[in-house]
């Protein structure tokens, strides 16, 4: 759990940084919009004052449909500006930028405010619509310039047209840009979110198979013993006082497994747990026939075939009236094989969550698993590949 969070934290600093940047570039268009009109407007001191009011008007009334949008932007960034406004606003912008071009007020500043609304038309928004309208528009545009530039005659009107062209390009590249990745950084984030969401699910189940395994075989074990040395109490007083003294152990041992298992240190070996297999079926008389050297094995098959022995007598125990218990492990063309059986008499239903759990484990390790109830006789077949045995 400890990788989980430090990994969700470092991916969250970056995006956050990320939606920073974004955050600036987008406010940076806004300032754009505000500071680059006013600009030409310091800069063309010819100017009368009804053609610098007409501009202030027109100035302020772009932004005030223009900002507001772009701050909704940053809360929603899926959303799409509508046709009704954005269109005008375009419209609004270009008429500005010549009235700028043709009364000779640095014209291409101007040209910043098209440039803004066309980048909120373009996006969310299937460019095969709008980049007629945008052309149309230019057209129009250029049209309304170079006839200015007849009748008029504003000097070098043309070289203007062009600056104010390109500035208008690039200003809306660029904002739209910024916004697209702005709204990937959202995405972003939300898709951190469900990953860590879903790492925590999975720890949460790996955790809770584990306890499972854990608690369910000690837990069968203690009720074994316990209820053998209920019946041996008025027979055999010191072997009955021998099996609850191995009861207190097993419960000891379970509740440092338990303890362990909360730190991320607790494993399971085939070695170990053979052992311990023997010594609990001789307890409930049953007989342990055993082929295996798992001491051959690497540390993470001994491992996973631990986990799967150990479920395996635990389901012995609490569904099978068996009197003998066979286990098996060898080699079986490029894999290793380990066979836990019995002769009792099991259901041949669907598996509970113990032998699920253990197919899951199997599949993780490159192997496969199978419990079969047929014949009296109920098989669990773990196989894991030997070329994994150095791994």
């Amino acid at each position: 759990m400890t990788a989980i969070k430090e990994q969700e934290s470092a991916s969250a600093a970056a995006l956050e940084h990320l939606r920073k940047y974004c955050r600036d570039s987008l406010y940076g268009g806004v300032g754009l919009a505000v500071m680059f009109p006013l600009l030409s407007l310091l800069n063309s001191p010819e100017l009368s004052l009804v053609r610098v009011a007409v501009l202030l008007v027109g100035w302020a009334t772009f932004n005030v449909l223009f900002l507001p949008g772009a701050l909704r932007l940053l809360r929603d960034p899926w959303r799409v500006r509508p046709l009704r406004t954005g269109v005008p606003l375009l419209a609004l912008g270009l008429g500005l930028t010549l009235l700028a071009l043709v009364w000779g007020a640095v014209g291409m500043f101007w040209a910043v405010l098209p440039g803004l609304a066309c980048a909120e038309l373009l996006l969310n928004r299937s460019v095969r619509y709008v980049w007629p309208l945008t052309g149309f528009l230019s057209a129009i545009f250029a049209g309304l310039a170079l006839l200015a530039n007849a009748t008029a005659g504003v000097p070098d009107l043309g070289r203007q047209v062009i600056m104010s062209v390109v500035l208008l390009g690039i200003t809306c590249y660029l904002q739209e840009t910024t916004a697209r990745l702005w709204r990937s950084s959202r995405e972003l984030d939300n898709a951190r979110l469900a990953a860590a969401e879903l790492a925590a699910t999975k720890e949460r189940l790996r955790l809770s198979q584990d306890l499972h395994d854990i608690l369910g075989h000690a837990l069968e074990v203690v009720s074994l013993k316990s209820e053998l040395a209920a019946r041996l109490s008025t027979v055999d007083t010191k072997r009955a006082q021998d099996e609850m003294v191995e009861v207190q152990e097993l419960a000891r041992g379970a509740l440092q497994d338990v303890r362990t298992l909360a730190h991320a240190q607790r494993g399971t070996d085939l070695v170990g747990e053979l052992a311990g297999a023997r010594k609990l079926l001789a307890s409930a008389e049953i007989r342990c026939e055993v082929d295996a050297r798992p001491e051959e094995l690497s540390a993470a098959h001994r491992e996973l075939f631990g986990w799967v022995l150990r479920e395996a007598v635990t389901n012995l125990l609490r569904h099978a009236d068996a009197r003998r218990c066979w286990i098996t492990l060898a080699g079986q063309g490029e894999s290793v094989v380990l066979r836990v059986g019995n002769d009792g008499v099991l259901d041949a239903g669907e598996w509970g969550s113990g032998l699920s759990g253990l197919a899951e484990r199997i599949s993780g390790g490159g192997g496969e698993f199978s419990a079969v109830a047929r014949g009296g006789e109920f098989v669990v077949t773990a196989s894991l590949p030997k070329s994994a045995v150095g791994r």
